[in-house]
C-alpha cells in the first residue's frame, strides 16, 4: 500500500508489515491507530474482546482485585465487599474457625467450620462458638438459629443456646 490505514478503535496491528488489525484482546482496550492493546487500569478490569475506551473498563467487583484488567478473586477463608479494588489487601480474613468459598464478597459469606456453630445476633457478625454436648455440628455453616440436636436433647427455643438432656421419662 501507498499509505498505511490505521486500525480502529478495538483493534490493533502489532507488527511491522502486517496487512490486518486484531481484534483487542480481553482485559484491555485499543484506541484508534494502536499498535498494542492498553492493559485497563488497575482496579478495573475488562471483560469483553474489542474494547475502544478505557472507559469501557469496569470497575472490579466485590470479592476480587483487579490488575492489569484481569480480576483475581479472593481467596478462600476471605471476603471483599468493595468494589475497584486493585490489590489483595483488600479481601478480610473470615473469623477464626469459619471459611469461606472463593471471591466471597461479605462477611456472611463466611461460614464456621465442623465442630462450630454461628452464635452471633446480628447478621454483620459471624461468631463461631464451639458446639457443645447435645448438639449436632458435623456440618460446616451451622447456626444458632438452625442448630440440630443429638436424640436425647432439646432446646427451648431457636435463639438459646442452652441444650438440656431430655428428662428420663422410663418408669420402673
Amino acid at each position: 500500500m501507498a499509505t498505511c490505514t490505521r486500525c480502529a478503535a478495538g483493534s490493533y496491528q502489532g507488527g511491522d508489515g502486517a496487512t490486518s488489525c486484531e481484534e483487542c484482546t480481553e482485559h484491555s482496550w485499543c484506541s484508534e491507530g494502536s499498535s498494542a492493546p492498553t492493559p485497563c487500569d488497575a482496579g478495573t478490569v475488562g471483560r469483553f474482546r474489542g474494547l475502544r475506551l478505557r472507559s469501557e473498563c469496569e470497575p472490579c467487583p466485590a470479592g476480587s482485585w483487579c490488575s492489569a484488567g484481569v480480576a483475581i478473586p479472593c481467596a478462600a477463608g476471605t471476603w471483599s465487599p468493595e468494589t475497584g479494588q486493585s490489590n489483595m489487601g483488600t479481601c478480610a480474613a473470615c473469623p477464626i474457625a469459619s471459611t469461606s468459598a472463593v471471591g466471597a464478597d461479605s462477611l456472611r459469606s463466611c461460614k464456621c467450620m465442623e465442630g462450630y456453630y454461628d452464635s452471633a445476633a446480628s447478621r454483620d457478625e459471624v461468631n463461631c462458638t464451639v458446639c457443645a454436648t447435645g448438639m449436632d455440628c458435623t456440618a460446616s455453616g451451622t447456626t444458632l438459629q438452625a442448630l440440630p440436636l443429638e436424640v436425647g436433647y432439646w432446646r427451648s427455643d431457636n435463639l438459646s443456646a442452652d441444650v438440656r438432656l431430655c428428662p428420663d421419662t422410663r418408669s420402673e
